[in-house]
């Protein structure tokens, strides 16, 4: 409980309403570097990460730029929060600088970022009845069954397909996990 309110701050990146009788101060770029900074210096993936977790294009850009040397788990960790985020703008930084998205995505992970569709999208509500007719997790046959609904007869689900395999064009499987959510600036930046 906060007995004197008037000793409470909160500070806020990007400006959005706080609780009526608290003050609101703003974040500069400089306090967050310092804050990214200040974690120990084996943890850039974690600056990383949390520069993409703030929505830090900037920071995210300079990030990219000048350290070649990411590891993947630490790439793909930040890219999939920025994906499942909607960050177009970090998403395309990602494109641009390094993350190699053959090596990204596999199966688990696309059936992973179906499963992460927010709640208020219609495609998360088919998804999840079609998971519960199956009574399955959420795997990519889910995903097929759903695609199905869309499409004319005669076509051949993606997806549906018993045998472990990588995919031939992972940007088409993003492409598509983009638009069926309508993220069109998203789905844009797949376009190859």
């Amino acid at each position: 409980m906060v007995r004197r309110k008037y000793n409470v701050a909160i500070y806020h990146l990007h400006g959005t309403s706080i609780p009526t009788g608290l003050s609101l101060c703003p974040v500069h770029e400089d306090i967050v570097e310092a804050i990214i900074a200040s974690l120990p210096k084996g943890e850039k993936g974690n600056q990383l990460h949390l520069a993409v977790v703030w929505n830090l294009l900037e920071l995210v850009k300079r990030y990219l730029k000048e350290n070649r040397s990411w590891k993947d788990d630490d790439l793909h960790r930040s890219f999939e929060f920025a994906l499942c985020n909607d960050q177009t703008d970090i998403i395309d930084q990602f494109l641009q600088h390094g993350i190699n998205v053959q090596d990204f995505l596999n199966q688990s992970k696309l059936a992973s970022l179906y499963a992460k569709i927010v709640d208020d999208c219609l495609l998360k509500d088919m998804l999840e009845e079609k998971r519960f007719q199956l009574g399955t997790a959420m795997t990519l046959k889910v995903v097929a069954r759903v695609i199905m609904k869309f499409c004319l007869p005669g076509y051949q689900p993606l997806y549906d397909r018993h045998e472990d395999y990588t995919f031939d064009n992972p940007m088409r499987e993003l492409f598509i996990w983009a638009v069926l959510q309508m993220r069109i600036k998203t789905a844009k930046l797949f376009l190859v």
